[in-house]
C-alpha cells in the first residue's frame, strides 16, 4: 500500500491561520459509498469543524449556502451520514451539533478549506465537481491530497500517476549534454488505492484504465490539478527531482526556469540540431555530463494547496533553488553569446 512519506500528526503540520481542515482516508470512502450529496454534505462540515477537526456546528444551512444542494437533501444527506455512523449528533434543535466518528492519524487528507467555500467570486471546487454528478470524481480530487507530496515529490506522487517523456540527445558543448524531451504518454499505477476505485477488469481480466484518466482529464480541465514537468536525476524511484520546466503560466517562476533552460540550450546547438528540436517541438535541457540518465518526469500537482507549515517550507525551498537554476541557466546563455561574438 503507498504510505506518504512525510505525513504529520495534525499538530505537527502547523494550521496557517486555521486555513486547512483534516478528514480520515477512510471514512471519506465511506462517505462517498452511501451517496454523491452525503459526501459533499461531509466534506461541507468537516470544512467548519473546530480545531481538533472533531466536532462541528454547521449544519443544514451550510451546506445549502456552499452548494447547490436543496434545503430537504441537504437535511435528508446529513440525516444518511449519522445513520450510517459517520456522524453522531451530539445536539438537537435549530442550532444542532454533530461529532465525526473518525480518529485522525496517518490516513489524515488535509484539505484547503478553499475547495469548499471557493475563493474570490469563483464556483467552489467541491460544488463544480458535484455539478458533474460523479461521486467517484469528487472521491479521487480529495484522495489526491493524501497522496500529494510537495516536499519529496513536488506534486502529486509518481508512483501513483505520472506523464513519461523520451528523451533525445540532441548536441553538446564543453561539458554539458543537450537534452530534449518529447512526452510520450501518462502512466498509472492501477493497483494503487487512490487510482483502485477507478479501474476495472474486462472478462479477459484486462485492466482498463479509462476511467481513471478521464477523472484525472476532468480535474485538470477544471484546472484543479496541473501537470509540472520536472527534471529528475533519473526515471529510477531513486531518481531525485532537480529542477521544473513550466507549468503553462508565464508569470510563474517555473515557467522562467524553462524558458531559461531552452533558450540556455539552444544556445549550444547548431542550426540544423535546432530546427529539428523545434520541429520536434522539444523541451530543451542542458546538463553537466555525469548527470547521464537525467529524466524528465510530469508530475500532476493541485492547484488549491492546504496552507500548512510544510506546504509553506515547500514554497520557500522551491523558490531559492528555483532561483539558483534561473541563474545557472542564463549564465550559459550569456557564456555561450560571448563565446559567440567573441
Amino acid at each position: 500500500m503507498l504510505q506518504q512519506t512525510t505525513k504529520q500528526p495534525l499538530q505537527q503540520q502547523g494550521n496557517m491561520s486555521g486555513e486547512f481542515f483534516a478528514i480520515d482516508r477512510k471514512e471519506w470512502a465511506r462517505a462517498c459509498g452511501v451517496g454523491l450529496n452525503e459526501a459533499v454534505a461531509y466534506l461541507v462540515l468537516a470544512r467548519f469543524s473546530g480545531p481538533n477537526n472533531a466536532t462541528t456546528s454547521a449544519s443544514t444551512n451550510a451546506v445549502e449556502t456552499y452548494t447547490g444542494i436543496a434545503r430537504s437533501r441537504a437535511k435528508k444527506a446529513i440525516a444518511s451520514l449519522v445513520t450510517t455512523g459517520l456522524l453522531k449528533q451530539t445536539k438537537t434543535g435549530s442550532r444542532p451539533a454533530y461529532r465525526f466518528e473518525h480518529k485522525l492519524g496517518e490516513d489524515s487528507i488535509f484539505l484547503p478549506n478553499a475547495i469548499v467555500t471557493g475563493a474570490a467570486s469563483e464556483t467552489p471546487p467541491v460544488e463544480v465537481l458535484r455539478q458533474s454528478q460523479d461521486a467517484l470524481l469528487l472521491r479521487l480530487f480529495v484522495e489526491l491530497y493524501f497522496v500529494q507530496n510537495l516536499v519529496e515529490d513536488g506534486g502529486i506522487s509518481r508512483k501513483v500517476v505520472y506523464q513519461k517523456y523520451e528523451r533525445h540527445n540532441v548536441g553538446q558543448r564543453g561539458e554539458h549534454d543537450v537534452f530534449g524531451f518529447e512526452r510520450s504518454g501518462t502512466y498509472v499505477f492501477h493497483g494503487t488505492p487512490s487510482a483502485a476505485p477507478h479501474t476495472s477488469k474486462d472478462a479477459t481480466g484486462k485492466i482498463d484504465v479509462g476511467p481513471f484518466f478521464k477523472r484525472i482529464d476532468t480535474l485538470a480541465s477544471h484546472r484543479l490539478i496541473e501537470w509540472v514537468p520536472i527534471i529528475h536525476e533519473s526515471d529510477e524511484p531513486t531518481g531525485e527531482a532537480v529542477f521544473p520546466c513550466g507549468t503553462g503560466r508565464s508569470d510563474s517562476l517555473e515557467d522562467r526556469i524553462g524558458r531559461a533552460a531552452y533558450a540556455a540550450g539552444a544556445s549550444m546547438l547548431s542550426a540544423p540540431q535546432l530546427e529539428w528540436a523545434r520541429e520536434k517541438n522539444l523541451i530543451l535541457v542542458p546538463v553537466r555530463r555525469h548527470r547521464s540518465k537525467t529524466a524528465l518526469i510530469g508530475i500532476a500537482r493541485l492547484h488549491y494547496r492546504p496552507k500548512t507549515s510544510v506546504t509553506s517550507a515547500w514554497y520557500a525551498n522551491a523558490q531559492e533553488s528555483g532561483e539558483r537554476w534561473l541563474q545557472v541557466f542564463e549564465s550559459i546563455r550569456a557564456s555561450e553569446a560571448t563565446r559567440a561574438t567573441g
